[in-house]
């Protein structure tokens, strides 16, 4: 069965909203459709058999992947030097990712970073997949 890493970064996505609605998604290794779930879901929409299942694998989230602190912070280390303290400083604190936008609108840099983080969470999913033994179209 073969998934589209479109898809896969969508539900990296959901799945990376969590901390507000508790979002998970599950790929069926043998369909290949995605499950979604969380606080948005309805329950009775699920397989009966997504939590026991073992062709179903949790689709990580980027904090799963370590794609979140660290990321940003190599990201200034290599783009934004002149800001890294700034950034620093930022992520010592709640908000911070709509405060760090906002430091990269004023330095022109944020669809800069919207390429940055798409190349890791692409990465990451390859890899995921490999080792899930899942395989993937990156044409789609």
């Amino acid at each position: 069965m073969e998934v589209k890493l479109s898809d896969l970064a969508l539900a990296v996505d959901f799945s990376s909203s969590g901390l507000l609605f508790d979002s998970c998604t599950y790929l069926n290794r043998c369909s290949g459709k995605i499950v979604y779930t969380g606080d948005l879901i309805d329950d009775e929409e699920l397989p009966d058999d997504l939590y026991d299942n073992p062709d179903y694998v949790e689709i990580p989230s980027k904090q799963d992947m370590n794609l979140g602190k660290r990321l940003v912070l190599r990201f200034a280390a290599e783009h934004l030097s002149e800001h890294v303290e700034t950034v620093h400083n930022i992520f010592s604190r709640r908000g911070a990712y709509g405060r760090f936008k906002v430091l990269l609108e004023q330095a022109n840099m944020l669809d800069e970073w919207y390429r940055y983080e798409e190349e890791a969470v692409t990465r990451e999913l390859l890899e995921w997949c490999l080792v899930n033994e899942i395989t993937v179209n990156e044409d789609s």
